[in-house]
């Protein structure tokens, strides 16, 4: 009798596997083990590839050197003989150039608050006496002038409370600031007629024209307003601005004194060379609506270069037609195109119209007698940088603009913590400097403004860099070697030590960085400044 049905196993009616196919199977599954779970360093067969965690170092060294040595090309070409427009473009593509903020230097910096003039729980700035009366200041001069300059009080355009608190008097031989001092008596406030012109060569201390906007107002308020002065075409660098002005400017393709790339050293009178590049160029200056400077303009001069080939400059007032003017020339030459207009606001555009052109700059002038001050700011510049202007043209552009007193506040970055400084070297520099300024404007008077105290962190703590005494020592030298007078910037403000105590007043004077001044900082120190000059003309005026 056969087995029932449910005792038969139906595995036995199957083929047996063999041993090809169990072989395929373990591989499948081994394969399947790997994806899901993968081997350890230790497991991996000797002929894998696997990356490493020192192979991402190494490809990220790789990457880091290749990207210096791409960020060092555009410096290491610079060496090469160029035309300026292929200069042009390798500066473009500088990562970090002079005066500029350290590349990534603000992802290390402390966040800081922004407070809104007026807003509810904020004090209101403080007036410019509250200023000065908290600022720590040297005791006044003992050697202030005596009471002999009261018999000619009736012949000042100023109180004697307006040199009150003057803490250090300008130095060097009287003569030296004559030719300013006489320019300011000939003053005729609130008449047409002549000006006085201060010309200040500086570095990013007056980035902004703060030093030179307080002598613009100040001195205006005393001997007339006689407009903005000069102001260059573009922008040179980031920081830089102008008050008492509308400036704009777009598309200008400008080189600045600082780099010395331009190879006939023509930079104008500020140090900023504007030309238009493919897509043109084109600029505003406009009268101001506030404050009592440069309301009213009755002169626009645009500053140029002529030159073979030169191209086409066009200019509109106030809206109206725009007119060309020719840069063609037989020669390179420096020239200024007057632009006459009635006694009012007004606004001059100033745009390329085709062909090569390299502009300097325009200046806006009223009619009215009074005190014009230029602000040249070389931001970021050393000393040395004054003589890559070529000499000739140098002194060909004091020549056009006619300044009475040649102010140079120069030497800040030259005593900077990690410079590397020859003093007699900067001192012969420095003397050059002023012999070549002096060049084109002979009987300008001339004054030379030292270093303020620098500091550093040293354990925390604020030091004076030591190097900054030596600094002022030469300035002083090279002053009266080249005839100028000197203005001991550093003591007057308090010498050794002015950075930790500018830094703890509130309100706070210096930046974090122990050496550029805030606006409150600025204002003191032109105050101080002002406050000299001032009191060397009353006993000027005494005197003669």
């Amino acid at each position: 009798m056969s087995s029932p049905d449910h005792d038969h196993d139906p595995a036995s009616d199957r083929t047996p596997p063999s041993p090809t196919a169990d072989a395929a199977k373990a591989q499948r599954r081994n394969a399947e083990d790997t994806v899901r779970t993968p081997r350890s360093t230790a497991e991996a067969s000797p002929d894998a590839t696997e990356v490493q965690p020192s192979d991402g170092v190494r490809y990220g060294l790789v990457l880091l050197l290749c990207l210096g040595l791409c960020a060092a090309l555009p410096y290491a070409a610079l060496g090469l003989p160029l035309t300026d427009d292929q200069r042009d473009v390798l500066e473009r593509l500088q990562p970090y150039r002079e005066g500029d903020a350290l590349p990534l230097a603000s992802l290390f910096e402390p966040a800081r608050q922004a407070t809104i003039a007026g807003a509810v729980g904020t004090a209101a700035a403080p007036t410019d006496d509250e200023v000065m009366g908290s600022a720590p200041l040297p005791d006044a001069a003992a050697d202030a002038p005596d009471a002999s300059v009261a018999a000619h009080a009736a012949e000042l355009p100023f109180p004697a409370s307006a040199y009150e608190g003057l803490t250090r008097r300008i130095e060097g031989d009287p003569a030296a600031l004559t030719h300013f001092y006489e320019s300011l008596r000939a003053l005729t406030p609130g008449h047409p007629g002549p000006k006085a012109r201060i010309l200040v060569y500086g570095t990013s201390m007056n980035g902004a024209d703060r030093l030179t906007r307080t002598l613009r107002h100040e001195l205006g308020a005393y001997f007339g307003y006689g407009g903005k002065g000069f102001v260059p075409m573009a922008r040179g660098w980031q920081s830089q601005r102008h008050k008492d002005v509308r400036w704009t400017h777009e598309r200008w393709r400008t080189n600045v004194v600082n780099r010395g790339l331009i190879l006939n050293g023509r930079y104008g009178l500020a140090g900023v060379l504007a030309r238009n590049g493919a897509t043109g160029g084109e600029s505003e200056f406009g009268t101001v609506r506030d404050g009592p400077v440069n309301r009213r303009v009755n002169r626009f001069e645009l500053y140029y270069q002529e030159q073979p080939e030169g191209g086409e400059v066009a200019y509109s007032v106030d809206e109206g037609p725009f007119q060309a003017l020719s840069t063609d020339g037989p020669a390179v030459r420096d020239r200024v195109h007057a632009i006459e207009v009635p006694e009012g606001p007004h606004a001059l555009r100033v745009r390329a119209a085709g062909g090569n052109l390299r502009l300097y700059g325009v200046v806006m002038e009223s009619e009215q007698s009074g005190v014009v001050v230029d602000a040249a700011s070389l931001v970021g510049a050393y000393t040395r940088v004054l003589l890559r202007f070529d000499e000739a043209h140098w002194a060909e552009q004091l020549r056009l603009r006619q300044p009475d007193l040649l102010v140079f506040w120069m030497g800040g970055n030259d005593a900077g913590v990690n410079a590397d400084l020859d003093v007699p070297a900067f001192q012969a520099t420095y003397v050059e400097a002023l012999r070549r300024a002096r060049a084109g404007r002979p009987e300008a008077s001339c004054l030379v403004m030292s270093v303020l105290d620098k500091g550093m962190m040293v354990r925390g703590q604020v030091r004076s860099i030591p190097r900054v005494l030596q600094v002022v020592a030469a300035q002083r030298a090279a002053a009266a070697e080249a005839g100028c007078a000197f203005f001991d910037t550093h003591a007057a403000t308090g010498g050794e030590g002015t950075m930790r105590r500018w830094r703890a007043n509130r309100p706070v004077l210096v930046i974090s960085d122990l050496g550029h001044l805030t606006d409150h900082g600025s204002l003191v120190v032109s105050t101080l400044l002002l406050k000299a000059l001032l009191a060397g003309y009353a006993e000027h005026v005494a005197a003669h």
